[in-house]
């Protein structure tokens, strides 16, 4: 009987719409805990600006910088640019995701039920994810912390293996995949991110590679030579798990 593919998830974008919680924790960390002063007033289009700057995002250090961009009014031609801006603070980047992870851990110990509201798991993810997610087949793939990531599942009354929450911290995620399908013998797999940079370089004939269209991705990666997935055909892949 031929195996399923092994299924790896992005966690943000992919399965979860972090989008506000993100914005809360890195406020938060940017201005109480880095700075030492509260938030007075914030632009109107602050969200919007925030969510332009947010495909541009493989770390939640990179948060931070996100603050810091809209505190000087810079404005972002593309991913190479926003490189170029991290690099001016990498001294002070292993910092920078002490503070966003501190505010984050905050916010779920004094007041969970508002972090949890900023977490939403996309209604067509919820209910394949809760079947999917028993699958022997089926991993989350992240730079998210796991217990960030049990938390928000358990809340949403989804059980899955620990081990079967991966955090690509410090290598990447496409030469994770095939050290996995190297280690277990499997045949194929499939990888569905919404950050383009995670899915290029792909030099393994066995990984499937799909940008994430619902995820926070730009307009012009559509354009370029990626496979891409909507919500539909993601949701009919999850069920067969």
């Amino acid at each position: 009987m031929n195996r399923l593919p092994l299924l790896f998830l992005d966690f943000d974008g992919v399965i979860c719409d972090s989008l506000d919680e993100c914005i809360a924790s890195s406020l938060y960390a940017y201005f109480n805990l880095l700075l030492n002063k509260g938030i007075t007033s914030l632009p109107i289009d602050y969200k919007k600006r925030f969510a332009l700057l947010r495909p541009y995002v493989r770390n939640g250090e990179d948060y931070l910088v996100i603050q810091q961009i809209l505190k000087d009014n810079i404005h972002i031609k593309d991913q190479i640019h926003f490189d170029d801006i991290l690099l001016k603070y990498r001294d002070k980047m292993a910092f920078y995701k002490e503070l966003f992870y501190k505010a984050r851990s905050l916010f779920i110990e004094k007041d969970p039920g508002f972090w949890f509201s900023l977490n939403r798991i996309y209604p067509h993810i919820l209910h394949s994810l809760s079947k999917a997610s028993a699958s022997p087949y089926c991993f989350i793939l992240s730079t998210k912390r796991s217990d960030f990531i049990h938390t928000i599942l358990k809340q949403n009354r989804i059980s899955m293996p620990e081990d079967h929450i991966l955090v690509a911290w410090n290598i990447k995620k496409l030469d994770l995949i095939s050290s996995l399908l190297d280690k277990g013998n499997y045949p194929a797999a499939l990888f569905v991110d919404d950050q383009i940079d995670h899915l290029k370089k792909n030099n393994d004939v066995r990984i499937t590679t799909y940008l994430a269209k619902w995820g926070y991705i730009q307009k012009e990666w559509l354009d370029r030579e990626v496979k891409t997935i909507d919500e539909e055909e993601m949701a009919e892949i999850m069920m067969r798990y």
